[in-house]
């Protein structure tokens, strides 16, 4: 009776050790885990980062160029008004401010491990919402990650210099109510819909 008891204890001590190993290669393997999505989390934030310090370049650029254009100084403000009081009316020059478009935009920002045929297939998927009748502003409100979709992903007037040289040559090309195919940049994937132009 005595060997039962002890061999019954041995094989108990034996099970435990196992269950013990295996508790602990769970927990290591669990640590592992851990530590990779910590590192996929880190690589997107600094991600997400960095295409908000370009949406932010981009805005104070516009900003810029606009209040620059928008700004004209008190000599040449006063040399008008005088020039009304003093002459007689004449028609009024036709303003030549070159092309500009009223833009909305959507931005798929890039993920880890997101390829562009993942980007272009996450584009296509909106375009098709987009022919089936949604509404391009509701659509950038719903997808777009850059600073502008709460506006719809107004981004108002713009003109050709407003843009980096390979967007400004898509957006000049379409038409009133055109919408780009979807444009892939290492950063991300974009659309752009031209909602006028003047």
């Amino acid at each position: 009776m005595a060997l039962g008891v002890a061999l019954h204890e041995r094989r108990q001590a034996q099970e435990s050790s196992a269950l013990l190993a295996s508790l602990r290669s769970e927990h290591e393997r669990l640590r592992a885990e851990t530590a990779s999505t910590a590192q996929r989390l880190a690589a997107t934030e600094q991600r997400a980062r960095a295409a908000e310090d370009d949406s932010t370049t981009l805005l104070t650029a516009i900003d810029n160029v606009r209040r620059s254009q928008a700004a004209p100084s008190l000599a040449s403000a006063t040399a008008a008004t005088k020039q009304r009081l003093t002459s007689p009316p004449e028609k009024k020059a036709t303003a030549t401010a070159g092309p500009q478009v009223r833009l909305r935009l959507i931005q798929l920002s890039r993920q880890p491990g997101d390829t562009d045929a993942t980007l272009a297939n996450q584009a296509n998927t909106i375009l098709a919402r987009l022919r089936s009748g949604e509404s391009f502003a509701g659509l950038a409100q719903e997808f777009s990650t850059d600073k502008r979709k709460e506006k719809g992903g107004d981004w108002g007037w713009l003109k050709p210099e407003d843009f980096r040289p390979e967007w400004s040559a898509h957006a000049f090309r379409l038409n009133k109510g055109d919408v780009s195919p979807p444009l892939l940049a290492p950063e991300g994937c974009f659309i752009i819909y031209v909602e006028d132009r003047k």
